[in-house]
């Protein structure tokens, strides 16, 4: 289970920092959860760049008059 850690604390032997996003199994995160050292985080769905329309050549002047 994915957990956020709301305050510094040691788990599984390693120091894990506030912030930190760490997989724990189900005991560790349900006591972390519990003592309000740690949230459940849930990823953020991946949001897909809309995509640009290619920009477009302008036309050239075939018109013999023109002088091009």
């Amino acid at each position: 289970m994915k957990i956020k850690i709301r305050k510094q604390v040691v788990l599984s032997g390693q120091v894990v920092r506030i912030g930190e996003v760490v997989e724990a199994s189900l005991a560790d995160a349900n006591i972390l959860i519990g003592s309000d050292l740690a949230e459940v985080y849930n990823e953020p769905p991946e949001v897909e760049q809309p995509v640009k329309p290619k920009r477009r050549r302008k036309a050239t002047n075939d018109d013999s008059k023109s002088g091009d």
